[in-house]
């Protein structure tokens, strides 16, 4: 179930806030959650959200005006996520939208 599998992957990363004793909350909570919580909704393999959270971090961080080549990067990882949901089909919301 979608739900459990997000609860999962937040609960991870709260447990690891707890083990450190200390956070802070926008690089440890305010911009992992959303990312995991995106990847568990489009699927994302380890490997592509990692891919995916260093791409929009990029995009978010860039200075205005020269986030061009960030973008780049997120809209090539994009269609390269799309091409391999296209050539092997899942049952998954990323599936449905390509």
């Amino acid at each position: 179930m979608l739900s459990e599998g997000i609860r999962s992957g937040v609960n991870e990363l709260l447990d690891g806030i707890a083990a450190k004793g200390s956070f802070h909350i926008v690089k440890d909570l305010a911009e992992p959650v959303p990312q995991e919580v995106l990847a568990r909704i489009l699927r994302f393999d380890e490997e592509a959200k990692i891919k995916n959270r260093k791409f929009v971090f990029a995009v978010v961080h860039a200075h205005f005006g020269s986030s061009g080549g960030a973008w780049n990067d997120l809209r090539s990882f994009s269609r390269e996520e799309i091409h391999k949901r296209q050539s092997e089909p899942g049952d998954d919301f990323f599936c449905h939208l390509c």
